[in-house]
């Protein structure tokens, strides 16, 4: 599960891992911001050539904000996949 829902595994096993859901969910709010706040900057620093020359984007483009976004997410899958994976089989008979 937790390869194809990331943090959302977490809900199969809420009343031991409610806690790393929503600091995933508060993670995932943070991410959205980072979008946003990213895109806007991009999108206003977008510049293109009137002749038909192509268009570019001036330099501080909000691409950091957009690759911390995609690290954050990246670190919640694998947080995700790590938990799931070192539990036994016995851990989740027993919940």
């Amino acid at each position: 599960m937790a390869v194809f829902l990331s943090a959302w595994t977490w809900v199969y096993t809420w009343k031991v891992n409610s806690k790393k859901f929503w600091i995933a969910a508060g993670l995932w709010v943070v991410q959205i911001i980072l979008y946003s706040v990213g895109g806007s900057e991009a999108a206003t620093r977008l510049v293109c050539n009137q002749s038909g020359g192509g268009c570019a984007f001036k330099s501080g483009s909000g691409g950091g904000l957009i690759l911390f976004g995609w690290l954050i997410a990246l670190g919640i899958w694998l947080w995700a996949i790590i938990d799931a994976s070192t539990k036994s089989q016995a851990y989740y008979a027993s919940i």
